[in-house]
Order: C-alpha cells, then sequence, then structure tokens
C-alpha cells in the first residue's frame, strides 16, 4: 500500500519526503549547512543561539497549512539567534601609522570593528555605479546629486579620515584606518561580503520566527532585502530584527504574507519593502534608516512598498507600526498600491513626509500619529479615492495634509494619475510650517471637520499649488469662503505652546502628550477661537472638542 502512495505522489510531482513525515532539525553555527541539506518541506529546522556565517537559501518549498515548514530560532534561554553576511578578517598588516590593509576578493559594504561601523570611503553599488560609465543608475536623479548622494569620495588611503575604510577593487585590498590595532587577535574585524543572508523563493506555508538578520552585502551586485520573501504564498515572519545591513533590512514579495512584531533598524537605504498582495505589516519598527545617504527621492527611509504596473500593495494593511529618525520618509506607497488600510502607526522625526501615498488609489489613513517630519505629514501625490481620517498631524517641516496631481503625471500607459475622490476628514493639523491643507481642483476632494491649530503659515490653505496666478489664503474663514471646503471644521489661531515647542526640539517620542493636546486646548482664551458652519455653536471654554483626533490611540 505504502509503495503504491508513494508512486501516485511521484507520478502528482509531490514531495513525497516532506509531506509523509515531519521532522525537527536541531542546528548549531557548526552543523547549519548538514542540517540545511536533511530539511524537507513540513519540518522544523531549530536554530541554537549563535552566529551563522551563511546564507540560508530555501527555494521551491510546498509545505501544507496543518504542517507549515518552520524555521525558528532558539531565545527561550535568553540567546541570540544571529544570522549574519559578515566575514571575520584576522590577517591584517600594517602599512602606515594607524592604518593596515587585508587582502580580500570580494568589495565589502559595511566593515565592523569591535562592533563599531567604519565610514565607507567610495565604494560601488548595482552595476559599478557610481565607477561604472554605462551604469543605468547614472541616468537617475542627475541634478541632486545621483541615486547616492551620501558617497564619500574617494581619496588615497594615506588620506582616509579616522575610523573609515575603503576597497581597492582593482588590487582586491582592504583598507582600515581605525584607533585599534586590527593585527591584535582580541580585536574582532567583521566585514560584510553575502548579498542575501536569508533567502525564500516560491515558498509556501513557512513560518520563520526569532531571528536576526545582520551584516549583508547586497548592494555590491544587487538589490533588496537582507531577508527576502519572494514570489511566496502565506508566509508567516515575527520576531525578525534585521539590523546593520548595507541595503535592505526586509524584503517581502507574494501574496498572504504577514511580518509581525519585528523590527529594521540602522539598514543603508531601507528597513521594509514589499509588494503583493493580501500583505500584514503589523507591530513593526522601521527607525535610522538609511544610514548611507541614498537619494530619498529614489528610494529610501522607514517602509517603502512599490510595485510594478499590477500593482505593489494590494488589500493589505499596515498598522501599529513606528517608523521614526529614518533619512527619507516614513511609510511610503509608490506606484499603483491600492485597498491598503494604514492605521495606528506613529511617524515621527523622519527626514522627509510622514506617510506618502504616490500614485495609488484608495487607501485608508487613519488613526496615525505623524509628528515632527522634515517634510509633509500626509502626502497624496497624484493618488486618487482615498480617505485620510482621525490623524494627528503637527509640527511638520511641510504642509499638513497634500493631495494634488503632479505636473500632469501618467503611467505607462499614458493615463493621467488624477488627485480625485480623496476627502480629508476629522484629523487635528496643527503648527505644520508649509501650511494647513492643499487640494487638488480634481472632482470630488472633500475636506471638512478637522481641528487646525495655528497662526500665520500655519493656517495656509490653497486649491493646487501655491504661485503667482493661483494665491493661497490665510485662516479657515478665508479658506471656506473661497472653496466652501471645512465648513464644520475649527481653528484655534494661537502660537504653539513653549511645552510643545520644548517637546519638538527634544524630539521626543512619547504618546500620552500627543493626545492629552486636544485636551491641552480648552484652556486658551476664547477669542482665538474661530468656529465655521451652519449648526456648529461658538466653542464654549467647557465644551468638548469634536469627536476627532487618534481615538484608537492609547497612550
Amino acid at each position: 500500500m505504502m509503495r503504491c502512495l508513494a508512486a501516485l505522489a511521484i507520478c502528482f510531482g509531490l514531495n513525497w519526503a516532506g509531506v509523509g513525515h515531519a521532522a525537527t532539525l536541531v542546528a548549531t553555527p557548526e552543523t547549519l549547512v548538514q542540517q540545511l541539506k536533511q530539511f524537507r518541506s513540513g519540518d522544523t529546522l531549530l536554530l541554537k543561539p549563535g552566529i551563522y556565517r551563511g546564507t540560508i537559501d530555501l527555494r521551491n518549498r510546498m509545505a501544507e497549512p496543518d504542517a507549515p515548514s518552520v524555521i525558528r530560532g532558539d531565545v527561550s534561554s535568553g540567546g541570540r539567534v544571529v544570522l549574519r553576511g559578515s566575514d571575520v578578517l584576522a590577517d591584517w598588516r600594517l602599512v602606515a601609522p594607524g592604518i593596515y590593509v587585508h587582502d580580500l576578493e570580494k568589495e565589502a559594504s559595511q566593515v565592523f570593528v569591535n562592533g563599531h561601523l567604519l565610514q565607507q570611503i567610495g565604494g560601488t553599488v548595482f552595476d559599478g555605479y557610481p565607477d561604472n560609465a554605462q551604469s543605468a543608475y547614472r541616468e537617475l536623479h542627475p541634478h541632486d546629486g545621483g541615486i547616492w548622494p551620501g558617497r564619500k569620495p574617494v581619496v588615497a588611503w594615506q588620506g582616509m579620515s579616522a575610523e573609515s575604510f575603503w576597497y581597492d577593487r582593482k588590487n582586491k585590498r582592504l583598507y582600515a584606518r581605525t584607533a585599534e590595532d586590527l593585527r591584535d587577535q582580541a580585536v574582532r574585524v567583521e566585514a560584510s561580503q553575502r548579498e542575501r543572508v536569508l533567502f525564500l523563493e516560491n515558498v509556501q506555508f513557512m513560518q520563520v520566527h526569532d531571528l536576526d538578520i545582520e551584516h549583508a552585502n547586497t548592494s555590491v551586485t544587487n538589490r533588496g532585502g537582507a531577508l527576502v520573501v519572494w514570489r511566496s504564498r502565506d508566509v508567516s515572519l515575527r520576531g525578525i530584527r534585521a539590523f546593520w545591513n548595507d541595503l535592505t533590512g526586509i524584503q517581502l514579495a507574494g501574496e498572504r504574507i504577514s511580518l509581525i512584531g519585528s523590527e529594521a533598524m540602522h539598514n543603508g537605504q531601507v528597513g521594509v519593502s514589499g509588494f503583493g498582495s493580501r500583505i500584514t505589516v503589523q507591530q513593526v519598527k522601521s527607525s535610522y534608516n538609511n544610514r548611507r545617504g541614498f537619494n530619498k527621492w529614489w528610494e529610501a527611509g522607514g517602509f517603502k512598498f512599490i510595485g510594478f504596473d499590477d500593482g505593489a500593495l494590494r488589500d493589505s494593511v499596515v498598522v501599529d507600526c513606528q517608523a521614526l529618525f529614518n533619512r527619507g520618509d516614513g511609510i511610503w506607497f509608490d506606484w499603483k498600491n491600492r485597498n491598503v488600510q494604514v492605521a495606528r502607526n506613529v511617524s515621527a522625526y523622519n527626514t522627509g513626509f510622514g506617510i506618502h501615498y504616490e500614485a495609488s488609489s484608495e487607501g485608508v489613513i487613519e488613526d496615525n500619529l505623524i509628528f515632527g517630519n522634515g517634510q509633509r505629514g500626509v502626502y497624496l501625490s497624484s493618488s486618487r479615492t482615498s480617505l485620510v481620517r482621525h490623524n494627528l498631524i503637527l509640527g511638520n517641516g511641510g504642509e499638513g495634509v497634500v493631495s494634488v496631481t503632479e505636473h500632469g503625471r501618467k503611467d505607462n500607459q499614458g493615463h493621467r494619475l488624477d488627485s480625485d475622490t480623496n476627502r480629508v476628514e476629522a484629523n487635528v493639523i496643527g503648527w505644520n510650517a508649509g501650511g494647513a491643507v492643499y487640494l487638488s481642483s480634481d472632482p470630488g476632494n472633500v475636506s471638512n471637520r478637522n481641528v487646525f491649530l495655528g497662526e500665520g503659515v500655519a493656517s495656509r490653505f490653497s486649491v493646487n499649488y501655491p504661485s503667482p496666478l493661483n494665491l493661497p489664503v490665510y485662516g479657515l474663514d478665508a479658506w471656506f469662503q473661497r472653496t466652501g471646503q471645512d465648513a464644520h471644521s475649527w481653528w484655534l489661531n494661537a502660537p504653539m505652546p513653549e511645552s510643545w515647542a520644548a517637546y519638538f526640539k527634544a524630539r521626543s517620542t512619547a504618546k500620552a502628550p500627543m493626545v492629552a493636546l486636544v485636551l491641552d486646548a480648552r484652556v486658551w482664551p476664547s477669542d482665538q477661537r474661530v468656529v465655521l458652519g451652519k449648526d456648529m455653536s461658538r466653542w464654549a471654554s467647557d465644551a468638548p472638542l469634536p469627536e476627532v483626533g487618534p481615538r484608537n490611540v492609547v497612550p
């Protein structure tokens, strides 16, 4: 009977070894390679604490819903399971005071001395950019530093700055200048060498838990993540920490993929990226990314979801996440995303936009805390049929909310990407340095039932972008008279209190004061309040605010 079943399995192309049993394989850094050879669909690979210097590369693993494949770090005793893309270099030669050289066959994008990252001098990415004169990347952003304006120019190795490294591609040598004596065997030097640390392609029903992903060397030859889930289905990632990788920390692509309870920090370009359908990104912290200084207008920051003509994220959620202190946008959706819920996130102190929904549709951006970013709070760029509601949008360097069509932008079929039928409702928008709200003149756009805080430029409104022939207006009354928008909104014409200026200056991320701000507004003088709307009585000092703001955020 068993022989017949085996024959049927072969006939239908089934993985008989994976379907017929489920084993638990225990691996250490020394036994990982051997255990990977034994690992079948439906098995559990349990990694004991330690540093694993190799790539886990798994492809075409089709498990079943009730018997998924599992890769799990054993952190039960408090240890760490670290998959690291670097090698230890221990054959250094002194060539000048404080300058050392090591033979190295492959270019390294990162060098760590006792865990401290050295500054890279020069370096190339992808196809030899910028040294390669034929690189296609040379055509991108030529007038604002190219795709990698943060690159440090090459100098002779004798002139390297303190705590830096440079790779001599011609002679295949790595130079490092540091106060540490690299000939001392007690000094650990790690150079990134492996492109991917964990790569899963065309897998189904797989779980990956409790792993640290570090030191990938992706950018030297390719783009993407240190941890990649590629064109896969029903994959669950939990407890992943992607730190100090040279490009993207975690990259997702497929259907029904979840990334939950994870972190992506200090990565070279982007913390988390991905595209696909029914993707869940929840309780993920992506902060301090793009430390190598890639162009934020190209691709950089905390989260970036980018797709092709079939879309980026579709029918997906990004909820309960944090995007803090990234060099670039906090949360960025670029090109053909649709039906995405972006809720209960904190996006703060990023150098770019807080939440950027670009060339996309049917987004629901709600209950987010968006503050202290260098540019706009919420930016709907050439996007349509989206809803921005119940967000707290304060103290950003640009406007609070902008929903506009960018210079007649078109898709690959030549269709204009309109900014129509967007709604900006029931938000608290205050003290944003570039203005309050800009709305496209495309049909169906509505702004209403918002609370606005601020004076001067912070109270600026406009239909489309302001220009000498399209002047903005200041104050809610003028905005209402010109457009009829925000008929049931409120405006408190007052400067930012000193306590709030100190909050932003300290770059605080405490949630409780943000929520308490709505209540603080009650004590300000009544003659500074402006109320619009036929059915709205003047706001008395003891009256509650309208039902707006981050209702679902618990301090």
